[in-house]
C-alpha cells in the first residue's frame, strides 16, 4: 500500500482505501510512517487532510510516525516548524483516544502512554492477533532524530537530545513489555513496526539506532520467529494490510 507521499498520491489515495476495504481477508491496516514527502508543509491543514482520509478505513487503522512529518519539519521548504511542536500535533491528531485505533471499526490496544513515566507517548501501540504480538514504536528516519536541526533557536535545538533520550527510554521499555507479554502468552512470534531502516547500507548514520539493536539479541524470540517492518529498504512499502 502507498502512503499519501506527495499530490499525486493523495488524489489517489481514496480509491486505495476503496480496495482495501472492499478486501474481506483484510483485518486491520497499519501505516508505518510518512504521510508527506520530505519537502512539503508540515502544517496542520496537511495533518488534518490525512487524518480524514485515515478514518475512511473501515477496519481498525494503526500509524506510527515517520520522520517526514515531524522530525523533518525543520526545514525551510516544510514550513519551517519545530519539529517537536509536529511531534505534539501529530499526537493529537492521529491519537486521540487513548489505546484505541483509528479506523471505522475500531480496535483496542495496549498504549504505553498508560504506563507510569510514558504517559505522552501516545503512538507507541501493542496487540495481539491469531497468537502473533504486534508493537508499533516511533522510531523514525533522520537517524532516529539525531540529524541535526536547522531554523531553530538555541533553546530549541537543546532540546533535540533530550527528546532522542526520553523516546529512546519508552522504546526499550515498549520492547520489553512486547517480548515479556509475547512470552507470558506464548505468542508464535513478535512484529516491530517502525519506520526506519536502522540497517539502511545507504544510510551515512545510523548511531541513533545502535542502541535498540544492540539490545535485540537479549529479547528472546516466543518461537524463533522475529519480524521487523519498516518503511526503509526491507520493505517494499509504507504500510501494510492484514
Amino acid at each position: 500500500m502507498t502512503p499519501p507521499y506527495g499530490p499525486a498520491k493523495l488524489v489517489e489515495f481514496p480509491r486505495l482505501v476503496d480496495l482495501i476495504n472492499r478486501d474481506p481477508a483484510v483485518q486491520e491496516v497499519v501505516h508505518l510512517g510518512d504521510i508527506k514527502d520530505g519537502s512539503s508543509v508540515c502544517s496542520d491543514g496537511y495533518f488534518a487532510t490525512v487524518r480524514a482520509l485515515f478514518d475512511t478505513f473501515e477496519d481498525p487503522f494503526i500509524f506510527t510516525p515517520g520522520d517526514n512529518e515531524w522530525t523533518d519539519c525543520h526545514r525551510s521548504n516544510n514550513g519551517p516548524f519545530f519539529p517537536l511542536e509536529r511531534l505534539d500535533a501529530l499526537r493529537r491528531t492521529f491519537y486521540p483516544v487513548l489505546g484505541q485505533t483509528l479506523g471505522v471499526n475500531k480496535k483496542q490496544v495496549l498504549s504505553q502512554s498508560a504506563e507510569p513515566g510514558f504517559g505522552q507517548f501516545v503512538e507507541n501501540q501493542l496487540w495481539f492477533e491469531s497468537r502473533v504480538a504486534f508493537a508499533a514504536l516511533n522510531i523514525p528516519g533522520s537517524n532516529n532524530n539525531r540529524a541535526p536541526w536547522t531554523n531553530v533557536t538555541p533553546a530549541q535545538a537543546a532540546q533535540q537530545p533530550q527528546e532522542y533520550q526520553a523516546r529512546l527510554a519508552a522504546t526499550i521499555a515498549w520492547l520489553n513489555k512486547t517480548f515479556a507479554l509475547a512470552i507470558s502468552e506464548r505468542a508464535s512470534g513478535v512484529v516491530l513496526m517502525l519506520q526506519a531502516d536502522m540497517w539502511d547500507t545507504f544510510a551515512t548514520n545510523l548511531t541513533g539506532f545502535t542502541p535498540v539493536v544492540q539490545r535485540m539479541p537479549a529479547w528472546p524470540e516466543p518461537s524463533g520467529n522475529l519480524s521487523s517492518c519498516s518503511r526503509g529498504t526491507r520493505t517494499p512499502s509504507g504500510s501494510i494490510a492484514r
